[in-house]
């Protein structure tokens, strides 16, 4: 079902997973949660590696300059 989906498609989808926390113990449920834990903090970090990516830049240019 998920195989198929490019990144940003696969993130979105299992972003979205609405799994029953009460049937952690299934294993298609335990499997959901842990997907969208994942794809979340995915979404979350990615702004936050951007810009210490922009942040960084100017000191990595000038350490490949010398």
């Amino acid at each position: 079902m998920l195989r198929h989906l490019k990144d940003k498609d696969l993130l979105a989808v299992c972003a979205g997973f609405r799994p029953s926390l009460d049937q952690a113990g299934d294993l298609l449920a335990a499997t959901k949660i842990a997907l969208r834990s994942l794809a979340r903090r995915h979404r979350e970090l990615g702004p936050e590696i951007d810009e210490l990516d922009r942040l960084t830049a100017p000191l990595t240019r000038s350490i490949a300059a010398r």
